[in-house]
């Protein structure tokens, strides 16, 4: 076989380096800057405020895991805006983790919820 170990049969040596490259890109996060249409549009924060039904003093299992897909364009966009308005505010999560990702937005909000219902209950 006249091609390196490293690669999988029938992948060209150009191949590792500009997958390599892409990967790296995408580690390396969105750019310090914003780009100038970013930068020159206004935003508003707002606090929204949504009642949720929730049930005390269930007993069982309670799944850590959770799958989503957002269904919709618009579920898409509020996430990000709130997650935007969460980095914005330098919210936390209980773990003293700073809230950076889709996924840091619902584990917020169910911590919010949490310290609700135990002080509600109070």
């Amino acid at each position: 076989m006249d091609q390196p170990n490293d690669l999988p049969p029938g992948a060209s040596p150009e191949t590792k380096p500009a997958k390599a490259k892409a990967k790296a890109k995408r580690a390396a996060g969105p750019k310090a800057e914003a780009s100038p249409s970013a930068q020159s549009r206004e935003v508003d924060l707002q606090h929204r405020q949504v009642t949720l039904p929730s049930l005390q003093g269930l007993n069982g299992y309670a799944s850590r895991n959770i799958y989503v897909r957002l269904d919709t364009q618009q579920q898409a966009e509020t996430c990000r805006n709130v997650l935007a308005g969460l980095q914005d505010a330098r919210a936390t999560l209980a773990n003293g983790k700073f809230v950076r990702s889709p996924a840091d937005v619902f584990k917020y909000a169910l911590e919010q919820l949490g310290r609700t219902d135990a002080v509600s209950q109070s």
